[in-house]
C-alpha cells in the first residue's frame, strides 16, 4: 500500500476559487491523503473547524502596474512565491495545487522542486480557433441555430417569455444529459491511473441542417478564428511574464503543471476538437464555510432559492428584487451576513449552507458565477441567472443554449421580468427534466481529481516544476 501523499493546496480570497479548492482537500482527506490549505485569513477559522491544516496566505499587493495586468500578477505571483515556499517546507509536500488565478504556488512548487497541478474552477479557457473566445457567450460553430420561438432568450437579449423550451428536433443545440460526459464520471482506465477526457469530435456537420444554417456556421467559424488570433496575442503576452518572473527566482521559463484539473459542470463545456492532453475534467467541487442548514419557509409549495452575485456588474439587491416580484413565493436566501432589515414571512435569509436549501428548490435565481450553476445543475434544479460580465454572460449563454434556465440582463432586471421568468421556468417541467439530466452519477464528488493527482505524482518520471 502506498504511503498517502502530502499535498499542499493554494488560493486566494475569493469564494469562487477557495470552495472548489477545499473541496479537493476534502476529497483527498476521504482518499486517506494529508491535505494543507493556503488562502487568506477569513477561511482560516472555518477550515479549522472542519479539521484542515490551514495556514493564511500573504496577500497580494494591490494597484495597478505599468506593464499591464499580466506583469501585475506574475511580478506579485514571484514576489509572494518565496515566502510561500518557506510556510510549505515544514509540511513537506509531495505537490503543490494551486488556483488558476494564483501562480505563486507554481512558482513555490519550483523553488521546493516538487510538481504541482492546476485547479481550474470553471470551464476551459484556453484559446482555440475552434471556438468563439473564453467570455465572450457567442454560440459555437456547429451548435446550430435557435429557431424563433422555441422559448430560448439570448443571455443580453432582454427577457422574453419561453414557450415550451423543448429544444427542436434539428436545430443542433445538444441537450444536457444527451451524452455528453456525466459530471465526476471520469473514465480511468486499468493501470493507466487516469485518461483525458473531452478531446472530442467537432460538433455539427452539414447533413441534414438547412442551408442557412450551414452559412451561418461558416460564418461563425470564420469569427472564431479571427477572434483566436486577437486573443492569442493577450495569451502570449501572460506567457512572457510568466517566463519573466519565474526566470527572477531561477526557475526554468516554461514551468507548466504536470496536469490541470478542469472541475466543471459538463453541460457548460462544449465539445472541443482541440482538447489539451494535460487537462483533464473531473467534475464540479464543492465545500461551504457554513455550519448550519437555514430552516426554509412553511409550507409545500415551490420554493424559490436566491443568491446574490458578488462580481462587479452582477445585479443590485436580488434578493429586494425576488421578493417584490414574488409576493407570498417561498424564497431562501443564503447570504454570508444576516439581512439588513426584516423580511416577509414567506421569506428566509441569513448565514446558512447552500446545497440543503438549493436541494430542496423548484428554482435558483441568482448570478452566473460557475459555482452557483455548478450547485444547482449538481442538484438538478433549472435556474434564472442575472449575469455579471465577462464568465458570469458566458455561463448564461450556455444555459440558455442548453434550456437549462433564462437570462435577464442585470440593466433590465425588473420585478415584472423576474417573475415572468421564474413562472415559466416553473410552468415549464422540460426545465427541470434538462437539469436533472446533469446530475452527477457513480463516484462521489472529487474522486476523479484525486485518481489523477495520485496518477500524476507518483507514477511521473522525474519532472518537476
Amino acid at each position: 500500500m502506498s504511503p498517502p501523499l502530502r499535498v499542499a493546496l493554494v488560493a486566494g480570497s475569493d469564494p469562487g476559487h477557495v470552495f472548489p479548492l477545499v473541496g479537493l482537500a476534502a476529497a483527498l482527506r476521504r482518499r486517506g491523503h494529508l491535505p494543507m490549505v493556503v488562502v487568506a485569513g477569513r477561511w482560516l477559522p472555518a477550515l479549522r473547524r472542519d479539521g484542515f491544516v490551514a495556514s493564511k496566505l500573504h496577500q497580494l499587493s494591490p494597484g495597478s502596474h505599468p506593464g499591464g495586468v499580466f506583469a501585475q500578477l506574475h511580478g506579485e505571483s514571484a514576489r509572494l512565491a518565496p515566502i510561500l515556499a518557506e510556510t510549505l517546507r515544514p509540511f513537506g509536500p509531495d505537490c503543490v495545487v494551486a488556483d488558476v488565478i494564483s501562480p505563486f504556488g507554481g512558482y513555490a512548487a519550483g523553488l521546493l522542486g516538487v510538481p504541482w497541478v492546476q485547479l481550474v474552477p470553471h470551464p476551459l479557457q484556453d484559446p482555440s480557433p475552434y471556438l468563439p473566445p473564453p467570455g465572450s457567450g457567442f454560440t459555437p460553430a456547429g451548435s446550430g441555430v435557435v429557431p424563433a420561438g422555441s422559448g430560448v432568450v439570448p443571455a443580453g437579449s432582454g427577457f422574453t417569455p419561453a414557450g415550451s423550451g423543448v429544444v427542436p428536433a434539428g436545430s443542433g443545440v445538444v441537450p444536457a444529459g444527451s451524452g455528453l460526459p456525466s459530471a465526476g464520471s471520469g473514465v480511468v482506465p486499468a493501470g493507466s491511473g487516469f485518461a483525458p477526457a473531452g478531446s472530442g469530435v467537432a460538433p455539427g456537420g452539414g447533413v441534414g441542417r438547412a442551408p442557412r444554417d450551414r452559412v451561418l456556421d461558416g460564418l461563425r467559424g470564420l469569427r472564431d478564428q479571427a477572434l483566436y488570433r486577437l486573443v492569442s496575442r493577450d495569451w502570449q503576452r501572460g506567457t512572457v511574464e510568466q517566463a519573466v518572473a519565474r526566470a527572477s527566482l531561477g526557475l526554468r521559463a516554461d514551468g507548466r503543471p504536470v496536469a490541470r484539473l478542469i472541475a466543471s459542470v459538463p453541460a457548460l463545456e462544449p465539445p472541443h476538437r482541440d482538447w489539451p492532453p494535460d487537462a483533464y475534467r473531473v467534475g464540479p467541487l464543492e465545500w461551504d464555510p457554513a455550519t448550519i442548514s437555514l430552516p426554509l419557509p412553511p409550507g409545500s409549495s415551490p420554493l424559490v432559492f436566491v443568491s446574490a452575485s458578488t462580481v462587479p456588474g452582477g445585479a443590485a439587491d436580488l434578493l429586494g428584487t425576488a421578493i417584490g416580484a414574488l409576493p407570498g413565493v417561498r424564497i431562501a436566501c443564503t447570504q454570508f451576513e444576516e439581512p439588513d432589515g426584516p423580511v416577509p414571512d414567506h421569506v428566509v435569509a441569513g448565514p446558512g449552507r447552500q446545497g440543503p436549501a438549493i436541494s430542496e428548490a423548484s428554482v435558483v435565481v441568482s448570478g452566473a458565477g460557475h459555482g452557483i450553476v455548478a450547485k444547482a445543475l449538481a442538484r438538478g434544479v433549472p435556474l434564472v441567472v442575472v449575469p455579471g460580465a465577462g464568465e458570469q454572460a458566458e455561463n448564461a449563454a450556455k444555459l440558455v443554449r442548453a434550456g437549462l434556465g433564462l437570462a435577464i440582463p442585470p440593466r433590465k432586471l425588473t420585478p415584472a421580468r423576474l417573475a415572468e421568468a421564474v413562472r415559466t421556468v416553473l410552468d415549464d417541467p422540460g426545465f427541470t427534466v434538462r437539469a436533472r439530466a446533469c446530475v452527477p452519477s457513480g463516484r462521489a464528488q472529487g474522486e476523479v481529481a484525486v485518481d489523477v493527482l495520485e496518477a500524476v505524482v507518483r507514477g511521473r518520471t522525474g519532472r518537476v516544476a
